[in-house]
């Protein structure tokens, strides 16, 4: 016997009411104190006009912003991958290209992307963020990490709901201890699976951040190079004392650092797995003694990577 229509539509149709519901609910409420940065007026407001993405190709816009990243970090930031000339690029055509391919963000669903192509377009996406909100203002505003957001497919995305929401899993905040997606937040289609390799990826503009790069569909081998680089020029292990020196991102994030079935989280154990071979001796010699590795936090520079500012214009400002 045929099922009837009747037992199904409704449902389907009941959870897609729902859904918009609570996109139009986190679109006018949620967020109403976004800076939304690729909007043309970029208005203090978490209303966003269209009611749903069109279909532009969401593959073709990532390519997109890629390229125009690529072309961004040749010009205006150092050899190093480090500091940024953001008065020049204010004043350059990429910069307009930068915002023009921010706008066209809203007309894409990220949800169309594998999740590795999802990834690495939200890691290129935190950094275009970051860049924009940067050269827009000349400094981290207040609130910088929760209020700096693009509107992408017709949802806001801050800087902390890419970082937390999605490629982190929609874990808790470290400070905070909020979760940035509730239950029935339309944006939970974006999320991916963790990978604690992002916190040596991600560049928010401080002096003390990983190296500013790229990342391609290619992202396995990227996101490995960039955590190698970040180890190899981050990470130091005294031998004698017995202790490894490592960026306050392993305390902020401990818990991401797992290894192990049981996922146990451990920073030297990590670190072990997943540096240099010079790094990863050193720890095996304190070990081999019979003594356990001390890790002590480098203190962080929250200065602002820019290769022309000076004094109280490159003031940090923490999380």
């Amino acid at each position: 016997m045929a099922m009837s229509n009747q037992g199904i539509h409704p449902q389907k149709k009941a959870a897609k009411c729902s859904m918009n519901i609570i996109g139009r609910v986190h679109r006018l409420l949620g967020h109403y104190n976004l800076i939304i940065m690729n909007n043309e007026t970029m208005r203090l407001s978490g209303m966003v006009v269209q009611d749903a993405p069109t279909s532009d190709n969401a593959v073709k816009v990532s390519a997109t912003l890629r390229k125009k990243l690529l072309t961004l970090k040749a010009t205006f930031v150092d050899s190093a991958g480090k500091q940024v000339d953001y008065r020049e690029l204010k004043r350059s055509f990429a910069f307009e290209d930068l915002m023009a391919v921010a706008r066209s963000l809203k007309r894409i669903d990220p949800t169309k992307l594998s999740v590795q192509q999802r990834k690495a377009f939200f890691i290129n996406t935190y950094h275009a963020l970051s860049l924009h909100a940067l050269t827009h203002h000349g400094k981290r505003k207040g609130g910088f990490f929760s209020k700096m957001a693009y509107d992408i497919g017709g949802l806001l995305y801050s800087l902390d709901d890419i970082e937390h929401g999605v490629l982190r899993g929609n874990k808790h905040h470290p400070i905070t201890h909020r979760l940035c997606f509730l239950h029935g937040d339309p944006r939970l289609q974006c999320v991916v699976p963790i990978d604690p390799r992002i916190h040596l990826a991600l560049n928010c503009g401080a002096m003390s951040c990983p190296n500013i790069h790229v990342y391609s569909d290619n992202l396995e081998a990227d996101i490995a190079q960039a955590a190698k680089s970040f180890l190899e020029g981050d990470v130091v292990v005294d031998v004698d004392r017995g202790t490894v020196h490592v960026s306050k991102i392993f305390k902020w994030y401990r818990c991401d650092f797992t290894v192990g079935d049981n996922l146990k989280p451990s920073v030297v154990e990590w670190i072990k797995l997943n540096g240099p071979q010079i790094v990863t001796d050193k720890i095996a010699s304190i070990q081999g003694q019979g003594r356990c590795v001390r890790v002590q936090y480098s203190k962080y520079d929250w200065r602002l990577n820019s290769t022309g500012l000076k004094g109280d214009q490159n003031a940090a400002l923490s999380r």
